[in-house]
């Protein structure tokens, strides 16, 4: 995940967030008096040097020293200076135990430690505090671990009943620690019911959106960061490193219109940061633009100031390097890294780049020449190894090949990567028996090894075909290998093209493991290859019932709900791709589609698409989308829209339905001649599901019918 400098610096200003918590409750601010004490709050989450340095000085000048030490701790902590943060709260404490802020910051110190029972301790020592601590209470869930610790959390989330808690309750932060408190005592559709119930416009404070969005993101809860995150980013002031940390999120969770949207929101300025064009590269990537996500990664590095620190520059001129090789831009890649270690000549990694790519460049003695010193080096063990055997492949001394490769193996202690990589050379020597007996010798030392395993099978397959592979997975099984065979086996049935045989053995690995999300996700796509839409559906169903913001699983439900002729139930699957990603380009223009379709509401159907084309407005899918979505409102003053949008769509999607949809609008605005290309266009197409609907529409035009006028009703007699 990118750094993103400035949410970081903001997440470390736990006690800021905690001040405004304290206005939520009506709770007395207390007022320093000295100027000091109020720059250096100031001063907190951007300049925590010159923050401490007023710390220091109100401190000498006789203020408040309850009030110094916390205001210290937390600009200490944002310059790392960790220990000397935790001595200070710890102080704090002792002197003044009501002041409850404090062990709030030690919490928030530990969780980033990963020490998460001295933060539940903490946490807990809050707890029967009267009145109730609202931000010790709302970091509580963030660090239950089990359903005991969940039941005591929801006694004290019930301590803030009365009317003075009544914002507190009204606010996203509270909604999401009932939602995952109530996720860990009742399983995940009653949090996904505290969620949908939570209103977009609940009160939400920036400070502790982020710093609770850490906490949860620490504790391997997502979902809870990006919730929290979404709703802080919808407020029009929000700061940039909210859109910035809910953008690394998402690009974190695979949800990446939400994170183009987040991006989308960063200030002109803010725009060209590194940083945050380092997220936009990744986003690139994610949406598989190598090309564009290499170009954003090298503007990050144009961009960074002459005076960065330099491991900065390293990070940031390793990451374009990364993207340009990703783009196949080699020479352009070759360039930069060579400048990189002009500047930084011993810079082992920019090194290890340079000898791939000049393998890539065919130049293996170079290559040599830059990895042999480093072989020993542990850290880098298994590059550099590959990359020699590369190389002197590449030189054609096939027994320096064999050696370099048996060389590796001792090196890295038998590893399985090694291992893959020795039969890989025999494989490609022609010694298939040696590369069977390399990797079954391994799996005698690794017999859970799935990854040595299906090299053994796919080998089996490749040199004999579906008999020889079964044949080695039954092979595996007499040796009581503890690998997913069976998972293998069905692999290798979808391969040759037997569903059947696959589905029956998907079926056998999900009774043997329920919580198999991905078998059960292949046990759809076997029974769906079948042509059985409903058993598909209902294995898919299953699948959610685990991991119900699945958002993948989702959108592939409600494709295969809308191929069964369920466009309800294929909207409802849509919706809940929209609940927890608002903008998701592929929900929206589906959902679009059938409402200009089967749910025949033409109105809304252009409200969604319209929506679509905003955040995708290159995408031709939703200029098509858009265009039929408004041929079918009837509505003569939309038509000249529609049929350029139509016209722009079909001849970028080139699909069978495209052509169709735009020959229908043509037949609508009076122009059958234009009609009859586009259906004779649509036929050339491989793949089309209306091919006979267009067969017999074209003939309907050369015979000279006349058409209704309603492009919706234009159908084949």
């Amino acid at each position: 995940m990118v750094v993103y400098d400035s949410a970081r610096k903001t997440t470390h200003v736990f006690l800021v967030a905690t001040c405004v918590f304290s206005l939520l409750v009506g709770c007395e601010r207390r007022k320093d008096g000295a100027d000091r004490l109020q720059r250096g709050k100031e001063l907190l989450g951007t300049e925590p040097t010159q923050a401490l340095e007023q710390y220091e000085l109100a401190e000498a000048e006789g203020a408040d020293s309850i009030a110094v030490k916390l205001g210290k701790a937390a600009a200490l902590e944002q310059l790392q200076r960790i220990d000397e943060a935790e001595k200070l709260l710890a102080e704090v404490i002792e002197q003044a135990p009501t002041r409850l802020e404090a062990r709030l910051a030690l919490a928030r110190i530990h969780i980033d430690a990963g020490r998460f029972d001295e933060a539940r301790a903490d946490v807990a020592a809050t707890l029967g505090h009267t009145p109730p601590h609202v931000p010790s209470i709302l970091l509580l869930p963030a660090l239950v671990a089990s359903p005991a610790d969940a039941k005591r959390g929801q006694v004290a989330l019930a301590r803030m009943n009365g009317p003075e808690y009544n914002q507190v309750r009204a606010s996203s932060e509270y909604a999401c620690a009932k939602a995952r408190l109530a996720e860990l005592t009742e399983g995940t559709a009653a949090a996904e019911a505290v969620l949908r119930d939570a209103a977009e416009s609940r009160s939400l404070s920036p400070q502790m959106a982020l710093a609770l969005s850490h906490a949860y993101l620490k504790l391997g809860a997502q979902r809870y960061a990006e919730w929290l995150l979404t709703r802080a980013s919808a407020d029009n002031n929000a700061p940039d490193y909210i859109h910035g940390e809910l953008a690394n999120v998402a690009l974190s969770l695979g949800h990446l219109t939400l994170a183009q949207v987040a991006i989308g929101k960063l200030r002109t300025e803010f725009a060209a940061d590194p940083d945050a064009l380092l997220l936009q590269a990744r986003l690139f990537e994610r949406q598989s633009s190598a090309r564009q996500s290499a170009a954003a990664a090298k503007k990050a590095l144009d961009a960074l100031p002459r005076d960065a620190e330099k491991g900065k520059k390293l990070e940031v001129a390793m990451n374009a390097i990364g993207r340009l090789l990703k783009a196949r831009r080699y020479q352009d890649a070759l360039r930069l890294t060579k400048d990189l270690l002009k500047e930084a000549p011993e810079f082992k990694p920019a090194k290890i780049v340079l000898a791939s790519l000049l393998v890539s460049l065919e130049k293996p003695d170079e290559a040599l020449e830059l990895v042999q010193p480093f072989l020993n080096d542990k850290g880098n063990l298994e590059q550099l190894h590959e990359i020699r055997i590369a190389a002197l492949a590449l030189k054609g001394d096939q027994s320096k090949v064999d050696a370099a490769a048996r060389e590796y193996v001792a090196a890295s202690e038998k590893s399985a990567r090694s291992i893959l990589m020795l039969a890989k050379v025999h494989e490609k020597a022609g010694r298939r028996a040696e590369a069977s007996k390399v990797l079954l010798d391994a799996l005698e030392r690794e017999p859970s090894s799935t990854a040595l395993a299906a090299a053994l099978v796919k080998g089996a397959d490749r040199s004999g075909g579906l008999a020889a592979g079964l044949a080695m997975i039954e092979k595996l099984r007499a040796r009581a290998v503890q690998a997913s065979l069976d998972r293998l086996e069905a692999k290798l049935y979808v391969r040759h093209g037997r569903h059947a045989d696959a589905e029956r053995v998907y079926k056998k690995v999900v009774a043997d493991n329920p919580k198999d999300n991905q078998s059960w996700a292949e046990l759809s796509a076997t029974q769906e290859h079948q042509g059985r839409l409903q058993d598909a559906i209902a294995s898919l169903r299953t699948l959610l019932e685990g991991s119900p913001y699945n958002t993948l699983v989702l959108v592939k439900l409600g494709a295969l709900e809308s191929r069964a002729d369920n466009p309800e139930q294929a909207r409802v699957a849509y919706e809940r791709v929209l609940d927890v990603e608002p903008n998701s380009v592929i929900a929206l223009n589906n959902l679009a589609m059938l409402f200009a379709g089967p749910l025949q509401k033409p109105g809304q159907a252009v409200t969604l698409a319209r929506k679509t084309l905003a955040a995708a407005p290159d995408n031709p899918a939703a200029q098509d989308t858009l265009g039929w979505a408004l041929a079918q409102t009837g509505d003569k003053k939309n038509l000249e829209e529609s049929l350029d949008l139509l016209r722009q769509s079909s001849r970028r999607l080139r699909t069978g339905d495209g052509y169709l949809r735009y020959a229908r609008v043509l037949i609508a605005a009076g122009r059958p001649g234009d009609a009859i290309k586009e259906l004779e266009s649509s036929l050339l197409q491989k793949e089309f599901s209306e091919r006979s609907v267009a067969t017999a529409l074209l003939a309907q035009l050369r015979n000279g019918a006349k058409s209704s006028g309603n492009p919706g009703n234009t159908t084949a007699p």
